[in-house]
């Protein structure tokens, strides 16, 4: 699981990235973004780290 410390980076960046570019409307859509953006990677990361199953025994 991603720490909580990566997800507060990655939302409060693109938050600080939205108020830049659009006020406050655009910090709101930013933390949205970073949220989602942490979502991703959580989901590439445990895909990644996972891998295929274990296959059952074969009888020969």
């Amino acid at each position: 699981m991603l720490p909580a410390v990566t997800v507060a980076v990655l939302a409060g960046g693109y938050g600080w990235l939205g108020d830049r570019v659009a006020g406050t409307s655009g910090a709101v859509v930013g933390c949205l973004v970073g949220l989602a953006v942490s979502g991703l990677l959580h989901l590439l990361v445990e895909r990644a780290v996972s891998g295929r199953p274990p296959s059952p025994p074969s009888r020969d």
